[in-house]
């Protein structure tokens, strides 16, 4: 009974399920801006652009026809005389058939593949057939993250830029509105945040040096709850609430869902949701903060507390089927190949490696590893050597090409950069010494392309000393079965559009409680990484041994911070304010919940809001998920078996999990769900408890 509960992290990170997509962080558009489109033209659409069609095979248009240059997000290519099979192509680059969806004849739903910006061919290809249009769909030359947010204006947007040279004292206009704020973080990244707007789409214009950089409809003005994320919005509660409850997987409406404010049985404030997923309250006595739950049988609950916001939107996640379902369709990487270029005796071409000192004994070579760039800090890349792929490179005559030494390595099929390390390996130990540093950036790879002639100049010492210190974070417990044993830091350099850097030797860790870290090898941010950042991942975790494979992970109770935009590589990198560890107060470690009210505790800087899930044992299938202001750690659960007739919550032992989350800019009352994307935390902390709602 005294099975320990593990959320497992790599450099610390959890995946928390709740919108659809393929991108790397659980969404197909990076930040869970675009969910599938939904088009009630069921034929005759091909020509709704004012095209007149006519051949019986043709693609007329793209809607939405523009998005980021590193692709990932959903567009509908429209045409006539598609069919199921269709490949579709975005210039040479094609779409993953995982992303491919053919509504009908006249519509494919795509995920882009990444490209250079500007305009891009769309090509459609059925069987022997092929047809294409010019300039069906253009590639940006900036993104904005997140790509909407309240007409009150505020929100802290980051612009991430393609080749873009963007200067200190640059200028962001939003719809000709000056953003406040801004901080010009590199040539390819400015934060800032937006000012007040009118509701629908806005054009962003970066002004900087003469020079206008301009996306059309970058970023989306709301008045209510987020239209894409959901959560809260629509200002202060004043006499109305109005609710939409929606299928977080499908992005359906949840009909005839349970909706309650408050947790009293005979509140007046409940009710199911109308066909379209819909409920309102209404009252004169409906003002301020409230709490809101919905719940629907095969559903996760959801309570969301202590909110004041008019409009609420619930995604509400479906408890998965215990028996698998056919797998997913495949996707395909991508393979770059060509050469480590060398400088020797002044000059470049295969030669001695003259960056990396001779070998010393029988067991040390020279020998150089070379990698693609990870999605981003939380999602690596993949192997290197996928598809029976070598990425080892040695000095020897073997891997001597044209101009260097010939590698070739497996990347995921995005914007990436491809970067190499040299040094000596010692063949007995394979201990590896890090020397030489080396990448090509701005590579555009497509599902199942084979990239050739790159070249990397290793031309790149890597002699900077890193060197990170935490401040305060949560004292170690060695032996603790319940506390935190290891301190562990993560670096990684970010490339903005071209993904991050995951080296191997990127983790440092200790048990003594030692707060300063050093990594010895590291790059200024000059020449191919001018516009480059860092960012540092650390905290204190638990070691754990995972029973199947044997291998270490770090494991709740943890508290972890986030620094990233580092530019400064000299000076010490500092690392505080941790959050505090949840722990359990009621019920205590395997009691009962007494009074319907869960509470738990912690010691340090609060979150800004908690994220609770209670879960079936062991098999931890969801059954409901709290959202709560940082300033609370108690909650009621409401009994909608009796208010409601749902399923009662099961006997014996179940699963409490408490999160708390820190998200620069974040405001309650306009939670979304978008803050359950770790790409937006700066800061978090968790641990899990076993406790029952009632004994068996």
């Amino acid at each position: 009974m005294h099975r320990q509960l593990l959320l497992v992290l790599f450099s610390g990170t959890l995946v928390i399920g709740c919108g659809n997509g393929s991108g790397g962080d659980g969404d197909a558009d990076t930040d869970g801006e675009t969910d599938a489109i939904e088009d009630s033209t069921a034929d005759g659409d091909a020509d709704a652009d004012g095209v007149e069609a006519e051949d019986d095979f043709q693609v007329i248009s793209t809607d939405p026809d523009h998005g980021p240059f590193t692709g990932g997000y959903y567009t509908i290519v429209r045409g006539r005389g598609f069919e199921d099979g269709a490949e579709v192509y975005f210039n040479e680059h094609m779409v993953q058939t995982a992303d491919t969806l053919v509504i009908d004849e006249h519509r494919i739903q795509v995920v882009t593949p990444a490209n250079p910006p500007g305009d891009a061919t769309v090509r459609v290809v059925v069987g022997e057939e092929e047809a294409e249009k010019e300039a069906a769909y253009h590639y940006d030359v900036f993104w904005v993250s997140p790509p909407s947010g309240s007409i009150a204006g505020g929100t802290l947007v980051t612009i991430e830029g393609s080749g873009t040279e963007w200067e200190a004292g640059a200028e962001v206009t939003f719809d000709g509105r000056d953003a406040t704020d801004v901080d010009v973080i590199s040539p390819t990244q400015i934060q800032c945040r937006t000012p007040q707007g009118t509701v629908g789409p806005a054009d962003v214009i970066v002004s900087s040096a003469d020079v206008e950089d301009e996306v059309d409809e970058a970023f989306e003005y709301y008045n209510t709850a987020d239209p894409v994320n959901g959560g809260l919005g629509g200002g202060p509660i004043e006499g109305t609430v109005n609710v939409t409850v929606i299928n977080s997987m499908t992005g359906d409406p949840v009909a005839e869902a349970f909706t309650m404010l408050g947790t009293e049985a005979d509140t007046t404030y409940q009710g199911l949701t109308n066909s379209y997923g819909q409920i309102t309250f209404s009252g004169t006595d409906l003002m301020g903060e409230q709490s809101v739950t919905a719940a629907k049988e095969t559903f996760e609950t959801t309570t969301i507390e202590e909110f004041n916001a008019t409009d609420v939107t619930i995604l509400l996640q479906p408890i998965p089927d215990p028996e698998p379902g056919p797998l997913p369709p495949g996707r395909y990487g991508a393979v770059v190949e060509g050469e480590l270029v060398f400088s020797h005796g002044g000059e470049f071409g295969p030669g001695p490696w003259e960056i990396v000192p001779d070998p010393v004994g029988d067991y040390e070579e020279k020998v150089a590893y070379v990698y693609g760039s990870g999605w981003d800090i939380w999602n690596g890349p993949p192997s290197p050597m996928t598809g029976g792929t070598n990425n080892q490179v040695k000095n020897t005559e073997f891997y001597e090409g044209d101009y260097g030494y010939r590698f070739e390595c497996f990347v995921r099929p995005e914007a990436v950069a491809v970067y190499a390390i040299a040094g000596i390996e010692n063949t007995e130990t394979g201990e590896f010494t890090p020397y030489a540093f080396g990448i090509a950036r701005n590579i555009i790879a497509g599902p199942g392309e084979r990239i050739s002639g790159v070249y990397i100049y290793m031309t790149h010492e890597l002699n900077t000393p890193l060197t990170v210190r935490l401040d305060d974070p949560p004292p170690l417990t060695p032996g603790g079965y319940q506390e935190p044993d290891t301190y562990k830091v993560d670096v990684f350099i970010d490339l903005g559009g071209d993904g991050v850097i995951w080296r191997d030797d990127r983790t440092l860790m200790n048990k003594t409680g030692d707060l300063l870290f050093t990594f010895p090898g590291w790059l200024p941010l000059e020449a191919e990484l001018h516009d480059a950042t860092y960012a540092v991942v650390a905290g204190a975790y638990r070691e754990s041994t995972n029973d199947l494979t044997g291998e270490i992970e770090y494991v709740n109770p943890f508290s972890v911070r986030v620094e990233s935009n580092i530019l400064d590589v000299w000076g010490e990198i500092l690392v505080d304010d941790f959050l505090g560890i949840p722990y359990q107060v009621d019920p205590d470690y395997a009691e009962t919940v007494t009074d319907d009210t869960m509470e738990f505790g912690h010691e340090r800087t609060a979150p800004d809001f908690w994220l609770i899930m209670l879960q079936t044992y062991p098999d931890q299938a969801p059954l409901w998920r709290y959202i709560l202001p940082g300033d609370t750690t108690s909650y009621e659960i409401p009994d909608i078996a009796a208010i409601a007739g749902l399923p009662e919550l099961p006997a014996g032992y179940s699963v409490w999990i408490v999160y708390g989350i820190e998200s620069p800019g974040f405001v309650y009352d306009e939670w979304s769900y978008r803050f359950l994307y770790q790409t937006y935390w700066s800061a978090y902390s968790a641990d899990a408890f076993i406790f029952q709602f009632r004994e068996e």
